[in-house]
């Protein structure tokens, strides 16, 4: 069974998230994909890393205003005077009035639905990585190229929408 993984997919390390009322350490540690790649590897499977599909597959699944956003939104964060990871604290009530977002911290709230999806320097890199990884194993279904495949999602995608992002998900890989 081909595993398809993408070492850059480490590269998304928020330090900290909102939980329960504090600020905690990152929960979706690099630490977890680590144990999963080691453990995948140590039952004998190889690491296979993805073919770049390219943006076609991910913008049938995601709006253009938000992958857009999910790519600038922390160089606009730092831009913006912000240390950090890029995280939301406020969000907007869109269907209430029509509303014109021009800044960081009320897009971070128009694509969220949580604290806990902070986006760092690299977390693009690795959520397009994570879709490569996702099309790939796919892929080898449809071609017919194997019976069973395994795409290795980090950071995870389940949670994320068409145009939001939330519970450590950024792109949907489902």
């Amino acid at each position: 069974m081909p595993v398809f993984y993408d070492p850059v997919q480490r590269a998304h390390n928020p330090a900290t998230e909102l939980h329960n009322g504090s600020f905690v350490p990152y929960a979706e540690h690099i630490g977890r994909i680590d144990a999963l790649t080691g453990a995948i590897v140590e039952a004998g499977y190889d690491l296979t890393a993805p073919q770049d599909f390219g943006m076609a597959p991910i913008a049938t699944i995601h709006s253009p205003p938000y992958l857009d956003f999910l790519q600038n939104a922390h160089q606009r964060w730092r831009n913006a005077g912000r240390q950090g990871d890029a995280s939301g604290y406020a969000w907007p009530v869109i269907g209430r009035r029509p509303l014109t977002l021009n800044r960081i911290d009320a897009d971070l709230g128009q694509f969220s639905f949580d604290a806990s999806t902070p986006i760092a320097e690299h977390s693009w890199r690795s959520a397009y990585a994570n879709a490569q990884s996702a099309i790939a194993a796919v892929d080898t279904l449809l071609a017919g190229a194997a019976p069973a495949s395994c795409g290795l999602c980090r950071p995870p995608g389940h949670h994320a929408g068409a145009d939001y992002m939330g519970g450590y998900c950024y792109l949907n890989n489902v």
